[in-house]
């Protein structure tokens, strides 16, 4: 027997399908290049809240897109955006204050911090809460405008 699926409950799949595979992957590497020495419950949140961030961007470029090839093309411009901070602290100086318009600055600075610096909770927790925030507002308008369109 099949049961119908609600257009609700297919979006908390993809959605928790979306960030266990981004969380997964990027809690692997962290733990491979022994990322997770210094403070691994702040890297361990931050990388949850990064995973958080790109479910919600790529729920948002799948509702732009109108084939598989425009979410592919959406989704590399997506990821070069939000790999521009990491570009700071290779190459110290490139980038400056504007990139903390990027919302993937925060989990730059954060991580870079815990882990090369050895803040703590009380020095990152502006930047999660930041982080928090764009995370729920860009999951609300990904679902929001995927729920518009597949209705």
């Amino acid at each position: 027997l099949v049961t119908p699926v609600s257009v609700k409950d297919l979006f908390a799949a993809k959605g928790i399908t979306g960030i266990a595979l981004a969380f997964g992957q990027a809690l692997l590497f962290m733990a491979l290049g022994r990322g997770l020495s210094d403070g691994p419950a702040i890297i361990i949140l931050a990388l949850l809240l990064a995973a958080l961030l790109v479910t919600g961007v790529g729920f948002l470029l799948a509702s732009l897109s109108k084939d598989r090839m425009s979410v592919l093309a959406g989704g590399v411009l997506a990821l070069v955006i939000l790999g521009l901070p990491a570009t700071g602290l290779l190459f110290p100086g490139v980038i400056t204050g504007w990139a903390k318009a990027i919302p993937s600055y925060y989990i730059v600075n954060t991580v870079d911090r815990v882990a090369n610096y050895g803040a703590g909770w009380a020095d990152i927790w502006p930047n999660l809460l930041i982080l928090l925030a764009i995370d729920a507002a860009f999951l609300a308008v990904g679902m929001g405008a995927l729920r518009r369109r597949f209705r």
